[in-house]
């Protein structure tokens, strides 16, 4: 599984959400002695940080403030609103929509704060979970001229008060978003309580208790901060964007063997990491976005002499030279091996060697930006001819029968994929909520929700009136966790303004198909107003051209919520550009193996049965034209061909990595 980022028709929202795993967990954060302002230029902000803490903008979609030798780190983030004017309470609602769905995420406290210059701010603390770690999640939210922005960090449950009373009220209240000047505003001198000697034997160094505490800019430091020699710690992705890793020293980076799970290995430095993408094997250098380079790999079945049009045609479907090659001439280098050299449409140097023998072949490229090329050849040609073919397997092992969480219901996965969810039962009200994914080249991802729980709490004029916000939880006695506060969309709103919020893969440039309103599609749920449609959106994303189906209804809720409450449910299929058909095929599949599991009560299975055959009644309601599938491609991938039983053994063909040895 490959998780990404929040998604809208209005742009992206990147939220960086990373769980600080031994950071601020092993020892008390020391007290600053001094404050000074920062600022980023891309995204534009400053704000008030201690002395020693540095600013590292991140690919202008934030940045990260770290402290002296990495000990803590704080994240500001930058987006469009999406759905202008920007504010605070928004920017409250899109961020914990996002963390809500990377991580089993809940709200602790709100606090509606005033930043040093007046604008209205949104603390928020809560608690997030993930991969078997809990931390403390705080926050604070802005709006500013169309943006939203969020600073946060994570922490150890029992150090959060004390470092918000040090660091994170401070520095969240002191920032100015899309100011870079460093002018700093008048506040008051910080309180300092006289120190506090502890009672025991032998003597320590007393400890101070400034209480919360202001910024001080212009103030000099009366000493240097105690030097801190734990390594950096490791940051865990939990949510849908890259890392923010670490910095290191430059220099030389530690090799090794880093093998994929198809079974082909490669030798890389430490700080490249190998993914497999539509079918080819990629090697990325992480360590600065704007300096890239790669190597690819790309084996080939039923591939085609090395004519030129032959590889430039194939180097051009690879995602990163940006489908277009300039000035490609075939070389021969001194071993006799053949080499093609060219420039991609990003503007990166490419070489690449291409090979076939016996139907098989191999297409290897190496790409980095035309001024630096020749200074990483060395290293490019030593990853690119390390490469050890090995067995994979792919579709070999036949459906797997899942049994969902509560041992309620049963389904079998398509060959290949993964899948976890199931049924869940609250107060005689039983839903279904399944995901099915299926990682490598294919890189496709399910859903089945029938209905979103828990239900949506519709936002009246009353309500409204009292104060009540889009995107709050409104306390529900008969429900653990609560319902949010929404206004009922229709199947075509709730796909815009909530449900693509809530994928986790990015999609730009988006366009959104509607189809007609569908009877069979509003089955999905029992409401007797109940509305349904299909509705495919068109996107670009990291991995290329998207396209996801969303079968959407929404309808009132059933008694006793029936006059303030509204539910909706979902069935969702996200595909590579001209795989929709496939993925569809997939969920269709999946419906259709379910059923509810031996020993279920008897009331919970006669749910589970009238819901199943309402989700496949609401598939057999798909437009005909989304279930046809594309002539195959003249070549093909080696790691999208079936394998038997004991996966299958492909060989390089003689000379292929020639040109890099």
């Amino acid at each position: 599984m490959r998780d990404q980022t929040i998604e809208s028709n209005r742009g992206v929202v990147w939220v960086l959400v990373a769980l600080l795993v031994g950071v601020a967990t092993s020892g008390a954060i020391a007290q600053p002695e001094s404050w000074a302002w920062v600022s980023c230029a891309s995204p534009a902000f400053s704000i008030s940080a201690p002395a020693g803490w540095t600013v590292q903008p991140v690919s202008e979609r934030g940045a990260k403030l770290v402290g002296p030798a990495g000990a803590l780190v704080v994240e500001v983030v930058a987006w469009d609103a999406l759905r202008p004017p920007a504010s605070a309470a928004e920017a409250v609602r899109e961020h914990e929509g996002l963390l809500v769905r990377a991580m089993d995420y809940s709200r602790r406290s709100e606090e509606p704060v005033q930043t040093v210059d007046g604008d209205d701010a949104v603390i928020v603390t809560g608690l997030a979970r993930a991969n078997g770690i809990a931390q403390a999640s705080v926050f604070c939210a802005y709006g500013n001229e169309g943006k939203h922005w969020v600073v946060g960090a994570f922490c150890a449950e029992e150090m959060l008060a004390g470092l918000r009373a040090e660091l994170f009220d401070v520095m969240m209240r002191s920032f100015r978003p899309g100011v870079t000047e460093l002018v700093a505003p008048p506040v008051e001198p910080p309180v300092v309580e006289p120190p506090v000697v502890p009672p025991v034997e032998p003597p320590v160094t007393p400890v101070v208790d400034p209480g919360p505490m202001e910024p001080v800019p212009g103030e000099v430091a009366t000493g240097v901060p105690p030097a801190d020699d734990r390594p950096p710690g490791e940051l865990t992705v939990t949510g849908h964007t890259e890392p923010l890793l670490p910095t290191t020293e430059p220099g030389e980076a530690t090799w090794g063997q880093v093998r994929d799970e198809t079974g082909f290995a490669v030798s890389l430095p430490g700080d490249w990491r190998m993914s497999v993408e539509e079918g080819r094997i990629v090697a990325a250098w992480e360590h600065d976005a704007e300096a890239p380079r790669l190597v690819v790999w790309w084996p080939l079945a039923g591939a085609a002499e090395a004519s030129a049009e032959e590889v430039s045609r194939l180097l051009a479907l690879v995602p990163q030279t940006g489908g277009e090659l300039t000035g490609l001439v075939r070389t021969v280098g001194e071993n006799g091996a053949a080499a093609w050299r060219g420039w991609t449409a990003s503007g990166m140097d490419l070489l690449a060697s291409y090979a076939t023998e016996d139907g098989d072949g191999l297409l290897v490229a190496a790409m980095a930006p035309a001024e630096t090329m020749a200074e990483h050849l060395p290293e490019l040609s030593r990853i690119a001819a390390s490469m050890q073919p090995g067995q994979w397997r792919v579709g070999a092992e036949e459906g797997v029968d899942f049994l969902g969480d509560n041992g309620l219901v049963k389904w079998r996965a398509p060959q290949g994929w993964q899948s976890r969810g199931g049924a869940r039962s609250e107060n005689d009200r039983v839903s279904i909520e399944i995901e099915a994914m299926l990682a490598g080249s294919g890189r496709m991802r399910l859903a089945w929700r029938q209905p979103i729980r828990p239900a949506f709490r519709n936002l009246t004029a009353l309500l409204a009136s009292l104060g009540w916000r889009e995107g709050e939880t409104y306390a529900d006695n008969n429900s653990a966790t609560g319902m949010m506060v929404y206004r009922r969309r229709d199947p075509r709103g709730m796909v815009e303004d909530y449900l693509l919020g809530q994928h986790p893969q990015a999609l730009t440039d988006l366009s959104v198909r509607p189809f007609d309103a569908e009877a069979g599609i509003a089955g999905l749920l029992a409401g007797d107003d109940a509305s349904g449609q299909a509705i495919v959106v068109h996107g670009d994303s990291r991995d290329g051209e998207r396209e996801r189906l969303y079968l959407v209804a929404t309808a009132r809720a059933e008694p006793p919520l029936l006059s303030t409450c509204w539910e909706a449910a979902e069935l969702r299929v996200d595909a590579p550009a001209g795989s929709l058909a496939e993925g569809i095929e997939a969920l269709r599949a999946l419906v259709a193996s379910a059923a509810p599991a031996e020993g279920a009560p008897a009331t919970i299975t006669a749910a589970l049965n009238d819901m199943i055959g309402r989700a496949e009644r609401a598939l057999r309601a798909i437009p005909d034209e989304l279930t046809e599938r594309p002539a195959a491609t003249e070549t093909v991938s080696v790691l999208e061909q079936q394998a038997g039983e004991g996966g299958r053994e492909w060989k390089i063909p003689a000379g292929a990595l020639g040109a890099w040895e």
